[in-house]
Order: structure tokens, then C-alpha cells, then sequence
């Protein structure tokens, strides 16, 4: 849809964010508001014949941390809220 948008063949498109904010020739302008959409929720597992659940554990603990939400904002995702 971005691409479309950017070529001038639509005046507007939605996607999800982290798909528009690095697309040349389109200015993003903001989100739909959450009153009229759906939130997508991204969730991380891990299989019990991991080979290295450690690792994995580290890495969806580091995700869910507050330091890591300066990166996923930069992305264009919203960071888990604290509990």
C-alpha cells in the first residue's frame, strides 16, 4: 500500500506502522485511533526441544523490558505498557 500512496496512485493508504515510516515519497501522519481498531499483539515462545531455551529466555525477557522500548518505538511498534 505504501508504495501505491508514494507513486501517487492513492491520496491515502493504512497499513501497520513499521511498514510506512520508512517509505520514500509518503508522509506518515499518525494511527488509526485505538477506538476503531483492533490491537495486534506479537508473542514470543519457546519450544521445549529448544536447544538453547537460555538464550531465548534472555531475549524475550530483554523485549519485554523497559530498556528495550526506545527501540522498538523507533520501529514503529508500541513497547509493552508496565504492569
Amino acid at each position: 500500500m505504501a508504495a501505491v500512496v508514494a507513486r501517487g496512485e492513492a491520496d491515502i493508504g493504512f497499513q501497520q506502522v513499521p511498514e510506512l515510516i520508512h517509505v520514500p515519497g509518503i508522509d506518515f501522519v499518525g494511527t488509526v485511533p485505538s477506538e476503531v481498531q483492533p490491537p495486534t499483539l506479537f508473542v514470543g515462545a519457546l519450544p521445549k526441544t529448544s536447544q538453547h531455551p537460555d538464550v531465548g529466555f534472555e531475549l524475550l525477557k530483554f523485549l519485554s523490558a523497559a530498556d528495550a522500548a526506545a527501540v522498538i518505538t523507533k520501529a514503529g511498534l508500541k513497547p509493552l505498557s508496565p504492569r
